[in-house]
């Protein structure tokens, strides 16, 4: 494994922290195709980056990829009915939802780069306004 360098960062929606979110970075430097790195935001918007488990980031260039998801509902299982008979309407009582901007939750359209260098290194990014994207339920 290559050396690690200290890395912190704070994302933000409209100035707010983003706890809770899921983040990746993608290395764009072939020698670090190999790591996996990220981690989850604590509740002030921050992650400390970690590779294979470990404290710290190579040096290179990082793609940067957020998600969040959000849950409402009472999920039910399938072919159950509550006590007067009624059987849950499709989807199980459950809505989910994406709270990040689409473009942000893939490599392949993200605008966030991230550049490690050795020493300490600490970013923030501010996502924009928040969302709420429902997710489309499939039944087969």
């Amino acid at each position: 494994m290559p050396p690690l360098h200290p890395t912190a960062l704070t994302l933000t929606q409209e100035g707010v922290p983003l706890a809770g979110a899921s983040v990746t970075l993608s290395p764009q430097d072939a020698s670090n195709s190999q790591w996996s790195l990220g981690g989850s935001t604590d509740s002030n918007g921050v992650l400390n980056v970690q590779t294979q488990g470990f404290k710290g980031a190579p040096a290179g260039t990082f793609k940067i990829t957020v998600s969040k998801t959000e849950t409402e509902g009472t999920a039910v299982a399938a072919g159950t009915s509550d006590r007067g008979g009624a059987k849950p309407a499709a989807g199980g009582g459950t809505k989910s939802f994406h709270l990040v901007d689409k473009k942000y939750r893939s490599a392949g359209t993200t605008d966030l780069t991230l550049e490690v260098k050795a020493g300490r290194n600490a970013q923030t990014f501010d996502l924009g306004p928040a969302i709420r994207e429902e997710i489309p339920v499939y039944n087969n």
